[in-house]
């Protein structure tokens, strides 16, 4: 290891936990300090923007205290500031060793939280068909800029104010980015979930195909009700441009 790079190392181990690792000793105490906190409020910054609620369950201390541990142990694959919350979703799925203080839908919490800003930044690829009149399409697709989640948590609902202490039943969500770039969401039950996990998947699926295949599938439900089940639910989503009547794949500039 050369000199310069373990300077490097030095600096880089202090800025990730000052409190263990001492700074280089060139380098002024004062302008170290000022350097070290300008990074950590930074980056916890970006957190806590990004996680508001999950920042919201947490006492400030406990709060800073598992922002320095992301610091101190995670090793981020993205240079770019934008990608800390995703950086900090792995960690916390990944490396983060939980505490008397972390909340038992600290993962999902935060994955859910994750997607609104996601949603909020993606770019969607193609150019869809939107479908708005009265009568459903020959085929519809889903759109880039919505995602179905499922949780053993209520997490749309959680805040200081309810704070769950157990998994419950399953939880469907449907998050979508609407044409005023809003992100919205939308509870779903399991039947409507299971549809667009299939709308998903194909890609492109045809109408009747798709609503002949839940009829097999929920032989409990007669046909004539799914028919027009699904007819208003698709429509819906149609009319909030979760779902199109097809794309075209928009090429790429580069």
């Amino acid at each position: 290891m050369t000199e310069l790079e373990q300077l490097q190392l030095v600096f880089t181990q202090h800025l990730r936990d000052p409190s263990v690792n001492v700074a280089p000793a060139d380098i002024e105490a004062r302008r170290m300090k000022i350097y070290s906190e300008l990074i950590f409020n930074n980056i916890a910054g970006f957190i806590s923007n990004g996680f508001p609620v999950l920042k919201q369950i947490y006492s400030e201390s406990d709060w800073h205290r598992l922002i320095r541990q992301f610091i101190k142990t995670h090793h981020s694959h993205s240079p770019y500031f934008v990608d800390i919350c995703a950086e900090f979703l792995e960690y916390l799925n990944g490396e983060h060793q939980f505490t008397q203080a972390d909340p038992i839908f600290l993962c999902e919490l935060a994955h859910y939280e994750w997607i609104e800003l996601e949603l909020s930044l993606r770019q969607s690829s193609k150019k869809y068909d939107w479908h708005l009149t009265s009568e459903l399409p020959e085929q519809v697709c889903l759109s880039e800029l919505c995602e179905v989640v499922a949780y053993p948590f209520e997490v749309h609902k959680i805040s200081p104010d309810f704070v769950p202490t157990k998994p419950d039943e399953m939880t469907f969500l449907l998050v979508y980015r609407d044409p005023q770039f809003e992100i919205k969401f939308s509870q779903l039950n399991g039947l409507t979930a299971h549809m667009l996990t299939i709308i998903r998947d194909k890609d492109i699926i045809n109408t009747r195909d798709l609503i002949e295949r839940l009829t097999k599938q929920f032989p409990q439900i007669s046909a004539e009700q799914m028919s027009l089940g699904c007819k208003d639910v698709l429509l819906t989503f149609l009319e909030q441009r979760v779902l199109a009547a097809g794309y075209q794949s928009i090429k790429s500039n580069s």
